[in-house]
This record gives structure tokens, sequence and C-alpha cells, in this order.
């Protein structure tokens, strides 16, 4: 799930549920983000910085449309990218 080689930096994207599965499920992005970090130390790597992911245009839209085609059952959006080091 982390891209980058041993040794390295690496970026990880952290996706939370929208739509009907994140309502009934309660997922917001806390618990994204600490389902997430909970995911990396276990792998051995450490997060070093959290950025905001980029808005898209497009992401956004072919989002919106995969939400209106399963009518909001399948809905995930980017939250946030960490950029991790492995631990020493």
């Amino acid at each position: 799930m982390v891209s980058g080689s041993a040794g390295y930096n690496a970026i990880y994207p952290v996706k939370y549920k929208h739509g009907w599965p994140g309502i009934f499920t309660g997922e917001n992005q806390e618990k994204a983000l600490q389902r997430a970090l909970a995911d990396l130390n276990g792998q051995g790597w450490r997060v070093a910085a959290t950025v905001v992911d980029r808005w898209s245009f497009w992401r956004r839209l072919g989002s919106a449309l995969l939400a209106v085609v399963t009518l909001g059952f399948v809905v995930r959006a980017p939250n946030v990218l960490l950029l991790t080091e492995p631990n020493r």
C-alpha cells in the first residue's frame, strides 16, 4: 500500500467512505486517518508529514458520477497524503 522502496520516503494516500456506507459505519476523516496510521505503524513506517490532497475537478466529477450510478453506495474520496519514512 505504500509506494516507495525500502530506505526512502513514501507517499500513502488516505481515503474515507462517503455516502451510505460512511453514514452507517460512522466513517469520518479522523477514523480514516487513525486506521491508516495504525496500518503504517504495523508495516514499519512512521509519518514524517501530512499534506491535504490536491483538489481535482475530474476526480470530483468521476466520484460524483459513481455516486449517482450506485445510488450513493460506492463513494470514496481522497482525504490527505501521508509522507512516510521507515522506522530505524
